[in-house]
């Protein structure tokens, strides 16, 4: 392990030095690469030599180096006092501040990078080769799915031996956010365009083959507002010629899927949805924001340190210990209706900015189609958020990333 994680150290700072602030495009690919490493040579404990804490400290150094060279839009100013009253709240309310500070390490790199990919995602040459790295990315996500099912390795959840999610991060999750972009890098990278085709084909696969059902309807909904807003209809061409593959091969599969989805539907059967662990930690959420003070109920307690309190303080509702997962659970509960509705308003501000300026592209279309893919990004990976997803720091990064650069991007080319 120490010796990966050397290796990762040094290339990963070298390429920071060899190419400054431009950097940042090679970010999806070293986080997937991190992820990857993590979990093939242990992630336990967090110690010296651990993948993922060089990854942070790489990043946070990147970070401070650069942020003088910022121009702060009113977007970052809201990012940036979103990310300062949550560690205010962390100080004065968590009864575990190390292991909140753990997790919003996490939060503030990936919320850091809309204004990194915003400020050094300058040019249309740079944007398109952020671009290409993102399906670089997804090429080593799916590469590391497919061994992981050859030699089956990692875990193979909701039924034994039938389908392995990898040995880094969370595969599905980037295999909706590969679905969302694909109308951009099919148009954006020309070169080795039948790999598009076989990573687009793949990440349907996945997320059908996952049996998880959030994912699948974020794909769905994904796919389907494509061809409502985009009106691109190659995808269409695309996704039929992806169920034909899916369909002919499905002998293959046939038995993993199914066993899979009995017992994805089994367990529903028989538990019921009030026993479903993100209905039961919104209720918790729900009735504990009820009975708080008018303090706790604006800026929370506990902030992403709901493990060690919330489920103990709360008897855990039969579920064990485990962390809040949603969106919603996590920033009602730990920083109030003040962090939750500042964190919607993020989400609606940028969302907002990008529809704004898109009525002002007509002539580019490669442009118009970028920031409809901003658009639908925003809708869909809220949807997965509140499932699942916030602690995910490779695909909230590449979000992030996504959203910053495209706004630039889209702001220096509209119509004059």
């Amino acid at each position: 392990m120490i010796y990966i994680t050397i290796i990762y150290f040094l290339i990963f700072s070298f390429i920071i030095i060899k190419t400054g602030k431009y950097a940042v495009v090679y970010f999806p690919v070293f986080n997937v690469l991190a992820d990857i490493f993590v979990k093939i040579f242990g992630y336990e404990e967090i110690t010296i030599y651990h993948v993922g804490l060089a990854r942070a400290i790489l990043l946070i150094i990147y970070i401070f180096i650069y942020f003088k060279n910022f121009q702060f839009t009113k977007i970052i100013i809201y990012i940036l006092i979103f990310l300062t009253y949550l560690i205010l709240i962390i100080f004065i309310y968590s009864s575990d501040i190390l292991y909140s500070l753990n997790i919003y390490i996490k939060i503030f790199i990936y919320y850091m990078m809309f204004p990194i990919a915003y400020n050094f995602i300058d040019n249309h040459k740079i944007y398109y080769k952020f671009i290409n790295n993102i399906r670089f990315a997804y090429f080593l996500t799916a590469l590391n799915l497919l061994i992981s099912n050859i030699f089956k390795m990692g875990l193979s959840i909701y039924a034994a031996d039938t389908f392995y999610e990898g040995t880094g991060g969370d595969p599905i999750s980037l295999s909706i956010i590969f679905i969302v972009f694909a109308p951009i890098i099919f148009r954006s990278v020309k070169k080795s365009a039948i790999i598009t085709f076989v990573l687009y084909y793949l990440s349907i696969f996945f997320v059908i083959i996952s049996v998880r059902r959030a994912a699948i309807i974020c794909a769905a909904i994904a796919i389907l507002l494509q061809l409502v807003m985009m009106n691109y209809k190659k995808i269409f061409v695309y996704l039929a010629v992806g169920i034909g593959i899916i369909i002919i091969l499905y002998p293959v599969y046939s038995n993993s899927l199914n066993r899979r989805f009995e017992v994805r539907l089994g367990s529903f059967q028989s538990r019921g949805l009030e026993a479903e662990a993100r209905y039961v930690e919104a209720k918790i959420v729900i009735d504990e924001f009820l009975k708080k003070s008018i303090r706790q109920s604006l800026v929370g307690t506990e902030l992403f340190n709901s493990y060690n309190y919330s489920w103990q303080q709360l008897g855990g509702y039969g579920l064990g210990t485990r962390n809040f997962h949603t969106f919603f659970a996590n920033y009602l509960h730990g920083s109030g209706l003040i962090g939750l509705a500042y964190a919607v308003f993020i989400y609606a501000t940028i969302g907002r900015r990008i529809i704004k300026i898109k009525k002002n592209i007509r002539k580019n279309k490669i442009w118009a189609m970028a920031a409809s893919v901003g658009i639908v990004l925003i809708i869909v990976w809220f949807i997965q958020l509140n499932s699942f997803g916030i602690w995910l720091l490779t695909e909230n990064s590449i979000i992030f990333l996504y959203l910053g650069g495209t706004m630039r991007q889209i702001e220096q080319n509209q119509d004059v």
